[in-house]
């Protein structure tokens, strides 16, 4: 019969050895870095222009989705008391959300970098965005008529007081909140008109 030092010593060769994480990456931080290769093509100035803003639109989206999604994950996993940790990084939720959060400001640096630069460029080529006191008056007609016919039909508000509670709303959508006053400040309501995506 083995005595308690064979087995602890059998016990100890059967243990595995720490894991080395040198040779992996953080599934969070690596998903970041993919993403600020989709805005290096942005920045490619052998890439067509039009090209180079898709770019810049594909980085936003992909940017809202993890955020959305896997940081939105990690942030609810961070509040637990006994949190997991990553087996790639060996990194608990919490530090996964520092590390991704300290990464943000560069990479919307880049992004707004290039995005000005793209739309000057188009600016200069005829390119641009409309702006309402830009309009001439019969551009104006246009718009007003134009919303009226399609764009206000669809158009739900929603109306928050004390007997309407707040509403779920819609990942990704946009939203116009409007301060809508009554006779009194207990009258005063809000409300909330989800913008079309197009």
């Amino acid at each position: 019969m083995p005595s308690k030092i064979e087995k602890k010593q059998k016990a100890a060769k059967l243990r595995k050895p720490p894991r080395d994480f040198s040779y992996t990456q953080n599934r969070e931080l690596s998903w970041l870095r993919f993403d600020n290769r989709v805005l290096d093509e942005a920045f490619d100035e052998t890439v067509p222009l039009f090209e180079r803003l898709k770019f810049v639109s594909i980085f936003e989206s992909n940017l809202d989705e993890f955020l959305m999604v896997r940081v939105g994950g990690l942030s609810d996993l961070a509040e637990l008391k006994k949190q997991p940790v990553d087996n790639k990084s060996n990194m608990t939720a919490s530090e996964q959300v520092d590390a991704v959060m300290a990464e943000m400001p560069g990479l919307l640096t880049r992004w707004e970098t290039i995005f000005k630069s793209i739309e000057g460029q188009l600016d200069a080529l005829g390119v641009h965005r409309a702006r309402i006191d830009s309009l001439t008056p019969e551009e104006r007609t246009f718009v007003t008529r134009y919303f009226q016919a399609y764009v206000s039909p669809v158009i739900s508000p929603l109306v928050i007081d004390p007997r309407h509670p707040f509403p779920n709303l819609r990942n990704g959508a946009l939203y116009l909140a409007c301060g809508l006053d009554g006779v009194t400040d207990e009258e005063s309501l809000l409300g909330l008109i989800e913008i079309p995506p197009r």
